[in-house]
């Protein structure tokens, strides 16, 4: 177990502004895209392209070969789905 509490420089607490300033803008990108007869592909998509422009990376993309950027749930499924080509 850790005992000692890390104490974040000011740098370090400027950069964790910035990304949490990335993640809350690319969760307003993907609300922003939902809309009838949209694909959770072409959302990822959306939500992909906005955070790699912000150079930043996805963090889902490529975790225990997770092959997309965001998780899904259609119809209020509770478990993490996969974006594929279903229209909502």
């Amino acid at each position: 177990m850790q005992k000692d509490i890390e104490v974040k420089s000011e740098e370090d607490i400027a950069k964790l502004r910035k990304v949490a300033l990335i993640a809350r803008q690319a969760l307003d990108v993907g609300h922003r895209a939902v809309k009838a007869g949209v694909t959770t592909d072409q959302i990822d998509e959306i939500v992909h392209d906005f955070i790699i422009s912000n150079d930043a990376y996805p963090s889902p993309f490529n975790y225990y070969k997770f092959p997309k950027s965001l998780c899904t749930s259609v119809n209020e499924v509770i478990c993490h789905g996969i974006p594929d080509s279903r229209p909502l």
